[in-house]
């Protein structure tokens, strides 16, 4: 069964008041100024490149919590958290190069061959197989480095720099830090980690509207849609519905999730003021979470039963809410339907334009009033596994037309 995780954290660009970011990259091992960095805020359309003193100014950044990626070929991502709400706007950051002897390790580790060899089930997997997705080049697949092991039959891949893709039905230019990718041919399962910068592309009239007409289709029953939606109440309304879904042992994941719950709110009283907005996983106790995990997938192998009642996101998922944020938790996997649309040709799955969404170890996760989210474990199932694909992505700059035209 195919499953699709989303690994890296992404936190958004509220629409309101914008700001300017100011700073300097420098290397780490000798204080020098790197020219050409790329600083982006990722998932949007907002980005820049340092200059000959490694210095760089990025304008229009609106209020919110988002991410802020420094990058340069032959050094680590750096990510930047940045809060509106904090006075910070100026930056010094120092990139470490890639450690001589990982890159070693990695050379050895990945095959010679590997994108000529795997490549189409590469782009397949991250890419897409939709129709949009088949509008897409990649014009530097000598960056992307893959290896595949045939005991395991996992296919691993990074790339030594930014992969950059043209999406000439979207009308994008997508710049993709790729931190991390896998994919698992025994159960089909893929997950990764990837920072996107778009970028307009220039076209006459006709393009332009033939693109505005696909943002549309990629937009609508699309999770970025969803999570708008599910941010401002309006699910129904949006032609959205939402069934639960449980396992025959679900009151003891729900205790077992409680137990994280009481956990992670005692971590967080503990950690004061910088606890508040820190990772899960970087609260708790090594040797809980690995406790947690193992009785976790202990359970996770019994089957699902389907339970045929719709829930109203307010009174089963949603524990907070304030001005700028809204926090979800569940126990089980929520089923997420759309209704004013059929799926593409292209898709083989059943059940019509459906998702499983599940928490996979319980960890709480936050919507922003754009659509994006924060949560290192969310996994779906069903298909926005086929569709969330770098194919198919919009910005979370993205403003749709005010009525479907679908």
């Amino acid at each position: 069964m195919k499953r699709l995780a989303l690994l890296a954290a992404v936190l958004p660009l509220a629409v309101a008041a914008q700001s300017t970011l100011h700073g300097h990259v420098t290397a780490a091992d000798n204080g020098k100024p790197l020219a050409g960095a790329s600083i982006f805020i990722s998932n949007t359309s907002r980005g820049t490149v340092t200059d000959e003193n490694g210095a760089f100014t990025l304008t229009g950044v609106p209020e919110g919590r988002y991410v802020l990626v420094i990058s340069s070929v032959g050094y680590q991502t750096d990510l930047e958290a940045i809060d509106s709400r904090s006075p910070r706007t100026d930056f010094e950051v120092s990139l470490r190069t890639k450690v001589a002897e990982l890159g070693e390790v990695r050379v050895q580790a990945f095959d010679k061959d590997g994108y000529k060899r795997w490549g189409a089930v590469f782009r397949d997997n991250f890419i897409g197989t939709s129709d949009f997705a088949r509008s897409c080049r990649i014009l530097n697949p000598e960056v992307i480095r893959i290896h595949y092991a045939p005991k395991s039959q996992v296919l691993d891949a990074y790339s030594d720099g930014p992969i950059l893709v043209e999406n000439r039905d979207l009308g994008y230019e997508v710049q993709v830090t790729l931190e991390s990718f896998r994919y698992e041919m025994t159960t089909r399962s893929v997950a990764f980690s990837f920072f996107p910068l778009f970028k307009e592309m220039p076209g006459s009239p006709t393009k332009v509207t033939r693109w505005e007409r696909n943002r549309a289709t990629a937009y609508y029953g699309s999770a970025l849609h969803f999570f708008r939606a599910l941010y401002q109440d309006r699910l129904t309304e949006e032609g959205f519905t939402l069934h639960m879904e449980g396992r025959k042992d679900s009151v003891l994941i729900r205790r077992l999730k409680g137990n994280l719950r009481q956990a992670l709110a005692a971590a967080r009283d503990s950690a004061g003021p910088e606890g508040a907005r820190a990772m899960p996983e970087a609260l708790l106790q090594q040797d809980f979470l690995t406790g947690y995990n193992r009785a976790l997938d202990d359970i996770r192998n019994e089957p699902l039963i389907f339970y045929p009642y719709e829930v109203h996101p307010r009174e089963a998922i949603v524990v907070a809410r304030d001005s700028n944020t809204v926090v979800l938790d569940w126990d089980l996997v929520l089923k997420v339907l759309y209704l004013r649309a059929a799926p593409p040709d292209r898709y083989r799955g059943a059940g019509g334009m459906s998702t499983d969404l599940e928490l996979l170890r319980g960890f709480p996760m936050e919507v922003f009033p754009n659509g994006s989210y924060m949560n290192t474990d969310l996994v779906f199932q069903g298909y926005w596994t086929w569709w969330q694909k770098i194919g198919n992505l919009l910005p979370y700059d993205y403003i749709p037309p005010k009525q479907n035209p679908l």
